[in-house]
C-alpha cells in the first residue's frame, strides 16, 4: 500500500488504541482506504498491564462510547471517582484536585487495554507486538521540507 495510505502508531496503549480506532472508523465513514499498524513492546497478551495508570478521565470514556460508538463493559470498571491526589515519589507532597468536573473512573487496567485492543483488532488494525521503534525514519528535501517516511525497528 502507499505510503500516505498507512499509519503507523507506537504504543498500544490507551491513546495508541483510541487513535487508531478513531483513524479506522473515520476513513470508513468517507469511504477511504487506510492501513493503521499499531507497534508496541509487549506482547499482545500483555498489552494494557501496567504499574500505575489505573484511572481514566469521565471525558475519554465519554469519547469512547459517544464519538466512537463503542460501549466500554461494565466489568471493567472498579468505582467512580470525584478527583484526585498525585503522591510525589518520596510521598511528602500531594497535590490534590477535587471539582465538578474532575470526575473519573478506575479501571481494570489490563482488561480495558485488552478490550481497546480487540476493538482496534476488529476494525482491521494490524498489531507489531513485541516491536521496539528505534526511531522515525526521516526524509529531507530542504532547509524546511521533510516527511517521516517509516520507523526502525
Amino acid at each position: 500500500m502507499e505510503r500516505e495510505n498507512t499509519v503507523v502508531i507506537v504504543g498500544a496503549g490507551t491513546a495508541g488504541c483510541v487513535t487508531a480506532i478513531t483513524i479506522m472508523k473515520i476513513a470508513k465513514e468517507e469511504n477511504k482506504e487506510i492501513k493503521v499498524i499499531l507497534v508496541d513492546s509487549k506482547s499482545k497478551e500483555m498489552i494494557g498491564h501496567k504499574v500505575c495508570g489505573d484511572a481514566l478521565a469521565e471525558h475519554h470514556i465519554k469519547y469512547i462510547e459517544e464519538r466512537l460508538n463503542i460501549e466500554v463493559p461494565e466489568s471493567i470498571f472498579e468505582c467512580q471517582v470525584e478527583g484526585v491526589a498525585i503522591h510525589s515519589p518520596d510521598q511528602k507532597s500531594v497535590f490534590r484536585i477535587v471539582e465538578e468536573n474532575a470526575k473519573g473512573y478506575i479501571l481494570r487496567r489490563h482488561e480495558f487495554g485488552q478490550f481497546l485492543l480487540e476493538e482496534a483488532l476488529k476494525l482491521g488494525v494490524v498489531l507489531l507486538d513485541e516491536t521496539l521503534v528505534l526511531g522515525p525514519i526521516i526524509e529531507i528535501n530542504g532547509a524546511s521540507d521533510y516527511n517521516v517516511v517509516g520507523v526502525r525497528i
